[in-house]
């Protein structure tokens, strides 16, 4: 990878949290209290539940979010940070904030409901865990990395992570109520 396209990786790096954050409105934070209430309280609702509607509800804002980027706003961030990889890139980075966000509100879920190491692997572990294998992989086989395809790598590792906490949160959703039945 050219110094000039790590640059561009790092600064989509940055515009991606930026616009995670502002995706999720909060709910990661939220989400830790009312699924601790769900577990404490069984009366208001499964904490199963309640962790699937706030990713939901997140994963609509980074809809909306990535859509706005990848329809003009990355134009904006492309001239203020005098980046023309942003630009070019956009769809990538759009994908990469519609599977990372909601990923980040399951991630805190399971916080909220005591699970910590699943909260430590959901909430970037995995993701790295699996560029860096993809990355080292790479490696053997090529010696240069590509801009777009570490981005779609990044974007992938998230998506596949968003998945496997999906699978979980579901899987434990049947066990509870299988138990409870």
């Amino acid at each position: 990878m050219t110094p000039e396209d790590f640059g561009v990786y790092l600064l989509a790096v940055s515009v991606v949290s930026v616009l995670i954050l502002f995706s999720q409105l909060g709910l990661q934070v939220c989400v830790v209290r009312f699924v601790a209430q769900a577990m404490a309280v069984p009366a208001r609702g499964k904490a199963g539940d309640i962790a699937l509607k706030c990713a939901v509800i997140g994963f609509t804002c980074a809809l909306a979010v990535a859509l706005a980027y990848a329809a003009g706003a990355h134009k904006m961030v492309v001239r203020m940070l005098d980046a023309p990889g942003l630009g070019t890139h956009a769809y990538l980075i759009a994908l990469w904030i519609c599977v990372a966000t909601p990923l980040g509100i399951l991630a805190e879920s399971f916080r909220g409901s005591l699970q910590f190491r699943l909260a430590a692997l959901f909430s970037g572990l995995s993701s790295a865990l699996i560029v860096l294998f993809c990355v080292l992989s790479w490696y053997s086989v090529q010696d240069r990395l590509n801009l777009e395809w570490l981005l779609a790598l990044c974007a992938g590792a998230s998506g596949s992570s968003l998945l496997m906490a999906l699978i979980h949160v579901l899987l434990s959703r049947s066990a509870i109520s299988l138990k409870s039945g």
